[in-house]
C-alpha cells in the first residue's frame, strides 16, 4: 500500500498523457498540448525511476515540438520551451544507463545550443544556472565560469546563493582556492547569509 499513492499519480500521468495526445488533432491547442505533455512526462520519469529514460526521451520530444510551434514569436514564451527542451537533454543524459559517453555528450551539447538560445533571448537567473550546469557538465569550464558570474550580476535572485556556489565550486575545482574564497567572502558581505555559504 505505500506505492499506492506513486502508482496512483503514475496512473493520472498516463491518463493525461492521452488527452493531451488526443488534443494535439487539433492545431489550434497543438502548443498547450505539447507542454503539457512534456510537463506530464518529467513528473512521469520521477514516478516511475524505471521508465525514467523514457520518459525523458518523449518530454524532449514533446519539448521539441512546443519550441518548434513557439519560435515564430520568439519572446519568454519560446525562451520557456527551450528551456524545459534542455532540462529534457539533461535529464535524459543523466537517466541513460549504461552510460554511453558519446551519446551523454551528444545530450549535453544539445542541451547548450538550446539553452544558449534560450538565455540570449530571456537571460533570466534559472536559466543561466541551467546553462552554467550544462557547461559544467560538458567540461567547458571557463564558459560556466562566465554564466555564473552573470547570474550573480543579473540581480534576478535575491540571495545568489546557488550561483555563489557553484562558481565557488568550479573556481576550486579549477585549483584557484584563493579566487573561490574571495567570491564567498564578497558574498558574505554584500549580505548573502545562507548557511551553506562559509569558509
Amino acid at each position: 500500500a505505500a506505492n499506492a499513492p506513486s502508482s496512483q499519480s503514475a496512473g493520472l500521468g498516463v491518463s493525461a498523457v492521452s488527452s493531451y495526445r488526443d488534443a494535439l488533432r487539433s492545431a489550434s491547442v497543438s502548443l498547450p498540448a505539447y507542454r503539457g505533455l512534456g510537463a506530464v512526462y518529467l513528473a512521469l520519469a520521477g514516478l516511475e525511476p524505471g521508465k525514467a529514460g523514457e520518459h525523458f526521451g518523449a518530454a524532449k520530444d514533446a519539448f521539441d515540438a512546443a519550441q518548434k510551434i513557439s519560435a515564430a514569436t520568439p519572446d519568454d514564451a519560446h525562451a520557456k520551451d527551450l528551456e524545459q527542451l534542455g532540462i529534457s537533454y539533461i535529464s535524459l543524459a543523466g537517466a541513460r544507463r549504461p552510460v554511453d559517453q558519446l551519446e551523454q555528450e551528444r545530450l549535453i551539447d544539445a542541451a547548450i545550443r538550446v539553452l544558449v538560445k534560450s538565455t540570449s533571448l530571456s537571460p533570466t537567473y534559472d536559466r543561466q544556472m541551467l546553462l552554467g550546469k550544462a557547461y559544467e557538465q560538458a567540461g567547458r569550464s571557463e564558459e560556466a565560469e562566465a554564466v555564473y558570474r552573470r547570474a550573480m550580476a543579473s540581480g534576478q535572485s535575491a540571495d545568489h546563493e546557488t550561483a555563489t556556489l557553484s562558481l565557488a565550486r568550479l573556481l576550486e575545482r579549477a585549483g584557484k582556492a584563493q579566487e573561490a574564497l574571495s567570491v564567498l567572502q564578497k558574498a558574505s558581505a554584500s549580505g548573502l547569509e545562507a548557511a551553506s555559504v562559509g569558509y
